[in-house]
């Protein structure tokens, strides 16, 4: 027979929980449909070389500091990047709210989970990205991403950068290309949305708000952590691979900074790629209009002992 937990504060019942209940949160903590995505994309080996494009000030501060920075993910040059997997799920919530047969407190549930997707999910955890492409020489990258054509891409050997990358700080780093699928990101928020929606269905009348609002945060970790890994198929042609860092997010992310990026404060971290992987660093891509003699005088100065190719851009920007 299945037994039954109460749970009192003040001989108040709060919550209910069963067996079933408990071992239901349990794999729901433990994301099975990301756990097995990753794994997938864990098994698919990276190309040889990615490249990193960036301006003029960002060739230089990466050669002199040694350093890429993570942005976070809120903070991208791009907003809606992440607003695309986000929206996907709310979507998929307010159609299983918006059911004939739905419940008052499943109701509740899908209205507080979108509210903290659409407005409080930056507090859900702390995603730091720095992306690269496997794409070399590549227009819209020019033209987005490395100042209209006047910047520089930095190619890394792929391999050595992100067993490095890796190697500092193994639980809280990963790396991962993105995808572009479209109908598998909708099956996977579906199947998280499924598994939250499936725990408030079992506890049902007995829902406290204390058990509400715990799986209304995990549910909106395990929708953003799906998120990070997509963009829509407008920007497969960029072929991005992701380097990312990740800290709870009711504790202060070691080794933050901020920066100013026009009225808003970007947060960061640095990942030290030069001091024990600089080898890693095998050519500079001029961009169309870039400056070739900043780049020779940058690598003259600042990497001595490691002479750097530098190649010009075969694209047209006209």
């Amino acid at each position: 027979m299945a037994r039954t937990r109460y749970v009192q504060v003040n001989g108040q019942l709060l919550e209910v929980y069963s067996d079933r209940t408990n071992a239901m949160m349990e794999a729901f903590e433990d994301q099975r449909v990301m756990s097995e995505y990753i794994t997938r994309v864990n098994a698919e080996a990276p190309p040889d070389l990615m490249y990193h494009y960036t301006d003029a000030s960002g060739l230089e501060a990466i050669l002199r500091s040694g350093t890429l920075w993570l942005t976070d993910v809120f903070r991208l040059n791009d907003p809606g990047e992440i607003r695309y997997g986000l929206d996907a799920a709310c979507a998929h919530l307010a159609a299983e709210g918006g059911l004939r047969n739905a419940s008052e407190i499943e109701k509740d549930f899908v209205e507080t989970v979108c509210e903290k997707l659409q407005a409080n999910v930056e507090s859900s955890a702390n995603y730091f990205v720095t992306s690269c492409s496997f794409e070399r020489d590549h227009a819209d990258q020019w033209k987005k991403y490395g100042d209209n054509g006047r910047g520089y891409a930095l190619a890394f050997d792929a391999g050595t950068l992100e067993r490095h990358f890796m190697e500092v700080a193994p639980s809280n780093h990963s790396t991962f290309p993105i995808s572009y699928a479209a109908e598998e990101m909708q099956a996977m928020q579906r199947a998280i949305v499924g598994q939250g929606l499936e725990i408030v269905r079992a506890v049902g009348r007995h829902m406290g708000r204390t058990l509400l609002r715990r799986i209304s945060v995990r549910l909106s970790v395990n929708i953003l952590h799906c998120a990070i890994f997509f963009k829509a198929p407008k920007w497969s042609s960029e072929r991005e691979y992701r380097f990312m860092m990740v800290h709870r997010g009711d504790i202060a992310v070691p080794g933050m900074k901020t920066r100013r990026r026009g009225d808003m404060e970007v947060r960061y971290c640095e990942y030290d790629w030069k001091t024990g992987c600089a080898a890693t660093l095998r050519e500079i891509v001029l961009g169309p209009q870039a400056n070739a003699d900043f780049a020779k005088r940058l690598c003259a100065e600042l990497l001595l002992r490691q002479p750097i190719p530098i190649q010009r851009s075969a694209v047209s920007l006209l």
